[in-house]
């Protein structure tokens, strides 16, 4: 995958993109960006191919995981669309057990507030792992759309993992 496939806002921006809290506290959110990729199918030779259709391109489920330096007054936004109950969460469930419902309009309110940032690359391991600066795009962000909000205030350091394996 190319760095620039990997930016969050690449991400962020595919129509399909939708976002879900796995852990927030007052410094820290960890989401869960899910979204379909189309990728070019590997030439192997083989007659059974898992293409979709003439370009040889399949459709790849692809789950990132955004991990961000917050200040605490994004933590009910970005904690807005959870994976877990906090009851779950307490008790110490696993993700892949008793996951809640994806919640359509909480993803989009999330996704909206992120895109009001831009992402400078701070440092990339050439693998999965990409660190960014996350600042407000001055212009970008209708106090009216979100007054109870604060969006587009403060700046926070990005960790992206993509694509992330269940164990991550």
């Amino acid at each position: 995958m190319t760095a620039a496939a990997r930016n969050p806002l690449a991400i962020l921006s595919r129509e399909d993109c939708k976002v879900q809290s796995l852990t927030v506290s007052d410094q820290h959110a960890t989401l869960l960006l899910t979204s379909r990729t189309d990728e070019k199918a590997p030439d192997d030779g083989d007659e059974i191919s898992a293409t979709t259709d003439d370009q040889n391109t399949t459709t790849k489920t692809t789950q990132s995981l955004l991990k961000l330096t917050i200040v605490p007054f994004h933590k009910q936004l970005l904690g807005s669309n959870p994976v877990l109950s906090q009851e779950d969460i307490e008790k110490g469930q696993l993700a892949e057990r008793n996951c809640l419902r994806h919640d359509p309009s909480a993803s989009d309110k999330i996704l909206s507030f992120l895109k009001q940032y831009t992402f400078q690359l701070s440092s990339d391991s050439g693998e999965e792992y990409s660190y960014y600066t996350a600042s407000p795009e001055n212009g970008k962000s209708d106090p009216k759309d979100n007054e109870d909000m604060l969006s587009g205030i403060g700046k926070f350091d990005v960790e992206l993992i993509s694509p992330a394996t269940p164990n991550q």
